[in-house]
């Protein structure tokens, strides 16, 4: 439970990057105010977070299976890990910019500069998420995309809230009856063009095609329907018409 506890910051923290509110319009500032990172670093490290809990995510949570666990053990090993304090005053830890992405200001040697701060947030908060006791607590809603912490431990649940998951199923009942119903026109446009293709040449010459098989599938079939589902091929036109 205290390590829960004392990881839990890094956490919500974590959420707050990769769930980004928009700044009010009339506020003019330079940094973020949920993060305190100015938004050039906000933006390099939620999308390096992004990048990295995404693809934790679509693994599965399994360090075998990641794609990205030399990417990080890479930029691990370019930083050094100095002891710091945190705000409860326990020793925590820090890591320094990549060597390769520090950049001197003409200053002296003691006035360089991290090139990709963001960068090195992402890897230090990742680095404790994926070594800590919530690295499967994390989850990416399916139907709107935020990121959410799953206090419930379902390890089915896909959905950020019940609001989103009550409408994605409604969005998928729909989807699915429009593609029933779909099927039902095609099939009743396929019966009335094979009973087209058993009407004698001649009478067939004198008929447009289009019309008959129209009346013949049904108020629910239009002219253009007919039309859009030949041309993707969906259907095909009677022998020896035009499509």
């Amino acid at each position: 439970m205290r390590e829960r506890r004392a990881a839990e910051p890094n956490v919500l923290r974590i959420l707050e990057i990769l769930n980004p509110e928009p700044e009010p319009a009339e506020e003019e500032s330079w940094r973020d105010a949920r993060t305190g990172m100015n938004f050039e670093t906000l933006f390099e490290c939620g999308q390096q977070l992004s990048e990295l809990m995404d693809t934790w995510l679509a693994a599965g949570c399994c360090l075998d299976r990641w794609p990205l666990q030399g990417q990080l053990e890479d930029d691990l090993n370019r930083r050094r890990i100095r002891l710091a304090k945190d705000r409860a005053a326990r020793v925590s830890y820090e890591f320094s910019g990549p060597y390769r992405k520090m950049v001197d200001l003409g200053l002296g040697r003691g006035y360089q500069i991290d090139e990709a701060p963001g960068r090195t947030y992402a890897v230090s908060m990742f680095f404790q998420f994926v070594t800590g006791p919530f690295q499967r607590d994390v989850g990416k809603c399916k139907r709107c995309g935020k990121y959410w912490r799953n206090h419930w431990n379902h390890e089915s649940k896909a959905y950020c809230s019940a609001r989103c998951s009550s409408a994605d199923t409604a969005t998928r009942v729909t989807r699915e009856r429009r593609e029933k119903e779909h099927r039902a026109k095609l099939g009743l446009v396929q019966a009335a063009i094979r009973q087209f293709d058993r009407l004698p040449a001649y009478k067939r010459s004198r008929l447009n095609w289009k019309k008959w098989v129209k009346a013949e599938a049904g108020p629910e079939v239009t002219i253009s329907f007919i039309t859009r589902a030949v041309n993707k091929r969906e259907l095909e036109a009677p022998r020896g018409v035009l499509a």
